[in-house]
């Protein structure tokens, strides 16, 4: 076809399958450069997508003096379904218009360091800069458009379904400039607290973009005791993401169950404090962080803390068995310096109000390392230790069979220091998944000085059940998972524990990896009525531990496309 002043081979595509995530339209490809001039393709409802009855993507590009070709027009149309029959859907627009391209203009490295950050001001013009500057002049549809959006966001319906929706993503109801949270936390019963409740409060970007003051207390029925945790924040550039904070918890934790570690999942965190506490503990915290980007792609983050633990259950080590004093010390204080590195490429961040949120990479490794100095005699710490992590997060897109994640983790301690101090791997006991745990091991069962892990997770996507007639509609996707342990607990670190507390009362007993990893495997099926995902898991080692699962079913809630 000749098209633009352009000779174009015109292309027709579709998905091999109906409900494979793949676009049906056409393409036209320059005749002599093979650039692409134009596009114009749709995703219909029927493809294993959730929420959305369509999408409508419309280019147009055009040469440029340099070669390549860049776009001129895009459209975008995506069409969000209703929920129910009395429920509205949305649709939404994107145009964007682009003339005058510079080329052939190279910048200095550093340029490209630069991220590229909106001004707040940028989009407050009046209605005459807008009509001057617009390539395209409004139609008169979209006239009637913007004069509707301001009389749509004060309609109660649509006010409900946006508070709704913010509750369940973020789990707070917002207030006017402070969110009251999150409602998961608000209860809870155990064998230590009784009766927990629990209220949270934070401000939002209607209150500060620079300051987020935030705050929870909690109480307990059986131990009586008044929990609580204040902080702030302070944003001193969204450009750099530079971000000072200091906290204050007085709360109960469970060893090897850290809520530190569990702040993304909030329906795991919430289970275990019902129940049986296991190895629970009371303790002050007082943190203070600073972290910034020092190049795009590159944080730093350093903190100082000390810490206070003081068991409630039998906990006791010995003071210094290397000396034969076999005094035995019920409970510890720590100060800590931490200094964490975080290297990626490519990585795409949102910044919503005062959080920043990463959207991952273009299929780049993350990689985190962290090292930890226990200080001794600083504001009460009682020792001298060195650890050290690596952390490796990668997203590996595989076509048509989906994409997968793994997590690689190794870590070191490098001093004698009582078991709390080293790595009490995460079980889960709780009928929920959740990636940050073992999901066969049980709680407190290893304890390791030197560990390696593997956690990976491969999600099909629909590939399978897109081809099955009956569930094809369902519109189900498998998935399959692993997860590999191997560590070691040094013979320093064994000495230092004691069977028994003071009075004689035994504590948990637990074990180390020795001569094989401990191993589980998976596999499950998600989007269950949208939201729904049940994972079957066999263990394959350790077998003989006392009370552990070969088998076990563990289901959460996840909202995706």
């Amino acid at each position: 076809m000749y098209m633009g002043g352009h000779w174009t081979y015109k292309i027709d595509v579709k998905p091999k399958q109906p409900q494979d995530l793949a676009f049906t339209g056409t393409i036209w490809i320059a005749d002599t450069s093979f650039a692409l001039k134009q596009i114009d393709v749709t995703v219909d409802r029927r493809a294993n997508l959730n929420y959305i009855e369509k999408i409508k993507i419309q280019q147009e590009l055009t040469p440029t003096d340099a070669g390549p070709w860049l776009p001129l027009k895009t459209r975008i149309l995506i069409d969000i379904e209703e929920i129910g029959d009395t429920s509205p859907g949305m649709l939404a627009k994107f145009y964007t218009s682009n003339t005058d391209y510079v080329v052939n203009q190279p910048k200095p490295d550093k340029f490209f360091e630069e991220l590229i950050v909106v001004d707040e001001e940028a989009q407050m013009k009046d209605q005459q800069y807008w009509e001057e500057k617009r390539h395209d002049p409004l139609t008169e549809t979209e006239k009637a458009v913007y004069a509707t959006i301001d009389s749509v966001r004060n309609i109660p319906l649509v006010k409900t379904y946006v508070e709704i929706v913010n509750i369940a993503v973020n789990g707070y109801k917002r207030v006017g400039k402070v969110d009251f949270g999150p409602y998961l936390m608000v209860y809870a019963n155990n064998n230590i607290e009784g009766h927990r409740f629990r209220m949270g409060a934070r401000t939002n970007v209607n209150f500060s973009k620079k300051w987020v003051f935030k705050g929870y207390g909690a109480y307990g029925t059986l131990d009586k005791e008044f929990k609580y945790g204040v902080g702030v924040d302070y944003i001193i550039s969204r450009k750099r993401w530079t971000v000072a904070s200091i906290e204050r918890f007085s709360d109960i934790d469970q060893v090897g169950v850290s809520s530190e570690y569990l702040t993304n999942n909030n329906l795991f965190l919430a289970f275990t404090r019902f129940g049986v506490l296991r190895g629970p503990y009371y303790t002050n915290q007082n943190i203070a962080k600073f972290q910034t980007e020092l190049r795009k792609d590159l944080t730093q983050k350093i903190s100082f803390r000390t810490k206070s633990f003081d068991p409630a259950y039998s906990f006791a080590y010995f003071n210094n068995p290397e000396a034969g004093d076999s005094t035995l010390i019920t409970d510890f204080n720590t100060s800590e310096v931490i200094l964490e590195t975080r290297f990626t490429k490519d990585e795409y961040f949102v910044q919503n109000e005062n959080d920043r949120i990463s959207l991952g990479t273009k299929g780049w490794p993350i990689f985190t390392l962290r090292y930890t100095a226990g200080l001794k005699g600083v504001l009460g710490g009682d020792f001298n230790y060195h650890k050290m992590s690596l952390q490796i997060s990668q997203t590996i897109r595989a076509g048509a069979l989906g994409r997968s994640y793994y997590d690689f983790v190794s870590a070191k301690v490098f001093s004698r220091v009582p078991y709390p101090l080293l790595e009490v791997h995460m079980g889960n006991e709780s009928p929920f998944y959740t990636t940050a745990a073992f999901n066969l091991m049980n709680y407190f069962e290893f304890v390791s000085d030197q560990f390696v892990a593997l956690r990976y997770r491969h999600y099909f996507e629909g590939f399978f059940f897109n081809r099955v007639p009956l569930l094809r509609k369902l519109k189900w996707r498998s998935l399959v998972s692993a997860n590999v342990l191997y560590g070691n607990l040094s013979q320093k670190n064994l000495d230092l524990i004691s069977p028994q507390d003071p009075t004689g009362t035994y504590g948990p007993q637990f074990h180390s990896l020795k001569d094989k990893p401990y191993i589980e495997v998976g596999y499950g099926i998600e989007n269950i009525f949208r939201i729904f995902r049940v994972d079957a898991f066999h263990r394959l080692t350790y077998l003989d531990h006392p009370d552990v699962k070969r088998f076990g079913v563990k289901v959460s809630v996840q909202f995706a496309l």
